[in-house]
């Protein structure tokens, strides 16, 4: 029997075949994954970040206004809005103002009993808080730099305050507690 080489229309046909086997096999594959939006925990790597995010801005508090931040709503609302108003930090700076994003993330965690949480979409990876195992986010780290970096008037105040207010609709109520009207 003699070999001969097929036509080239039929080894064009057996590639696009083959590619397309490929192709339907990655799809099945991924069917299996998780889809997205995805949300996790946060990781060591995470919180040491975010640890080091905390220092920097207490840090800067601290040598620029003679304050530190104490974890007191008052106090580190006050302590963001000087350091925004005294213009301690440049608009391009994004990684101080992201830093000042998890002050007050940390301030909005406490009040609404959101923690912080990995949100994951095509869009990347994010920190972020959430309401239980629902999809009710907020993402503080980037509420005061975007405004700054924008120009835009920022007060963290009222940042903070329409964040809760967006928020509590969706908070599972809470257990009834003697002593409190």
């Amino acid at each position: 029997m003699l070999w001969t080489t097929p036509p080239l229309h039929l080894f064009r046909k057996l590639i696009l075949l083959l590619a397309g086997l490929c192709l339907a096999s990655n799809a099945l594959a991924q069917i299996g994954d998780d889809p997205l939006p995805r949300y996790s925990a946060l990781t060591l790597i995470d919180r040491d970040f975010m640890q080091d995010q905390r220092r920097s801005v207490d840090s800067l508090a601290r040598s620029g206004l003679g304050r530190q931040i104490r974890q007191d709503k008052a106090n580190d609302l006050e302590v963001l809005q000087l350091i925004i108003d005294r213009r301690l930090i440049g608009p391009t700076d994004t990684a101080t103002l992201q830093a000042m994003g998890v002050v007050l993330g940390d301030l909005l965690s406490r009040e609404l009993d959101m923690p912080w949480v990995i949100f994951e979409d095509e869009l990347g990876r994010s920190r972020a808080l959430r309401i239980g195992q629902t999809e009710h986010l907020l993402f503080p780290v980037t509420m005061i730099s975007r405004r700054y970096e924008a120009d835009a008037r920022v007060n963290v105040q009222d940042i903070y305050d329409r964040a809760v207010a967006l928020m509590r609709p969706h908070l599972p109520p809470r257990p009834f507690q003697y002593g409190q009207d």
